[in-house]
């Protein structure tokens, strides 16, 4: 299994057109620290990892698993991407209470699948050997 981290950063970064300050800045972090993860010398936090999809509306499957600059999305989960402006029409509509447990099991489902990777990045880290590799848990 391929992980695509950060290799994915970097595109996100290019693709907006950014420095590594200004990506650094929008998700509360040091320049250096994002030209680690570009460089696969560490990898992010995972709550790092949900405000990076959350911002660019991709799941986490799509930002580990996938190499998105070339458009390859793994076909194993694939999430609908919410935004706030989304939600809140949703909240506010006659069905709030059918949309409000919608989002609710969403979130159980998020939070189950973030525990599957923190697992996951913990074995591929063990399994690698690679003393240089660090990761923040």
């Amino acid at each position: 299994m391929n992980i695509f981290i950060s290799h994915n950063i970097s595109y996100l970064i290019r693709k907006e057109k950014w420095d590594h300050a200004t990506f650094a800045k929008e998700f509360g972090l040091s320049a250096a620290v994002v030209s680690h993860y570009v460089r696969g010398k560490n990898i992010p936090k995972i709550e790092t990892l949900v405000k990076i999809a959350f911002y660019f509306t991709i799941t986490l499957d799509e930002l580990i698993l996938s190499d998105m600059e070339a458009g390859m999305f793994p076909a194993s989960y694939h999430m609908e991407a919410l935004h706030l402006r989304d939600i809140n029409d949703k909240v506010n509509s006659p069905n709030k209470n059918d949309t409000i447990k919608h989002l609710e099991k969403t979130i159980e489902l998020q939070d189950k699948l973030i525990h599957s990777y923190e697992i996951q990045i913990q074995d591929l880290t063990k399994k690698g050997g690679d003393e240089s590799l660090k990761i923040e848990l």
